[in-house]
């Protein structure tokens, strides 16, 4: 089995769910029952430090192009593209508590995050536990001329 084809294919299947999880969280969303959903619209307005909507709308844009940014520059096998990877991981893991301390979630919505969670500590793996990791070398442009034959 070649790591590099896997690497490559679970990047794509993050693509994927990024874009089906916009859509489990609008459904859910709209299937609430009524008491539910006041108690959703509720929490949503509540932040840890009070911070305004728009910058949390802001720096959500922000952050999804930072990680498709990231995503496709692993895919590309840029040395950069693991650094901004990682570093996102860990901002989003510090920024996810302060924006939305309560959050309700239905079912899918956690099935759909624990999945792409899974999913993201696999290419973690792959990028630095593997021979997958010689490929995000110094020399990355010889190594991408290489892994063009993966296409």
């Amino acid at each position: 089995m070649d790591l590099l084809k896997v690497f490559r294919n679970l990047i794509l299947i993050q693509f994927g769910l990024m874009f089906l999880i916009l859509i489990v969280v609008a459904v859910g969303d709209l299937s609430y029952p009524e008491e539910i959903a006041a108690m959703s619209a509720q929490i949503d307005t509540y932040t840890m430090f009070n911070i305004p909507e728009t910058v949390i709308l802001i720096t959500s844009v922000i952050l999804m192009v930072a990680v498709i940014f990231a995503y496709i520059s692993l895919y590309r096998l840029k040395s950069y593209g693991r650094i901004l990877f990682v570093a996102l991981m860990i901002f989003g893991y510090f920024i996810n508590p302060i924006f939305f301390p309560y959050d309700l979630n239905t079912g899918w919505e956690t099935a759909m995050d624990s999945l792409i969670n899974t999913i993201d500590g696999a290419l973690l793996c792959l990028m630095f536990l593997t021979p997958v990791s010689e490929y995000f070398q110094t020399n990355a442009a010889e190594n991408t001329a290489e892994s063009e034959q993966y296409f």
